[in-house]
């Protein structure tokens, strides 16, 4: 994707945000778009044929109209322009784009936390809590994953930022110290 299509992409996935915060169903067009992720995600051909140059724009709307029946009418019209301007091969960007600013205006924040054995239930609201006081948001929505190759501790990453308390890290970090 052309860094002019996904800037494109970004005020398309606004202009939706800003839609729904004055018709205020931004939980609905979030739910909206969350169901039409996991569809995306369940039916990788789907995205494939949607992303189709030379499939016109109403073969696509009959299946979308199919899958999107219960959606919002707003929901249903963002796609709508989103199909009839050509822009479907950035629908996952435009999708992003609002679940970003819709995140943002919630308070939550996502982060992903690596450990070698799964957290347990104190240690998981233990970490909530400090990230809420340190990113100073309402809600932290953890994703978590196991790799034994860090050998020990934490390593947290939301957005851009990383935390890492791993016993990797801190081997190597000696590594570097002792060899100088």
């Amino acid at each position: 994707m052309s860094q002019n299509s996904y800037q494109v992409a970004k005020r398309y996935g606004k202009a939706l945000f800003e839609l729904a915060e004055e018709e205020q169903a931004l939980d609905a067009v979030f739910h909206d778009v969350q169901d039409l992720r996991e569809q995306l995600n369940k039916i990788p051909e789907l995205v494939s044929f949607l992303n189709q140059a030379g499939v016109e724009w109403s073969a696509k709307k009959v299946i979308l109209d199919e899958l999107t029946e219960d959606y919002l009418t707003i929901s249903k019209r963002a796609l709508a322009v989103i199909g009839e301007n050509h822009r479907m091969p950035e629908l996952i960007v435009i999708l992003e784009e609002f679940e970003k600013r819709f995140n943002a205006a919630k308070g939550i924040v996502q982060a992903q936390v690596t450990t070698v054995i799964p957290l347990t239930e104190t240690q998981r609201d233990q970490l909530v809590q400090k990230l809420k006081t340190q990113f100073h948001c309402k809600v932290i929505q953890l994703k978590e994953k196991i790799d034994p190759t860090i050998l020990g501790g934490v390593v947290v990453e939301v957005g851009h930022q990383r935390l890492d308390g791993s016993l990797r890290t801190q081997l190597n970090n000696l590594k570097k110290e002792l060899s100088r």
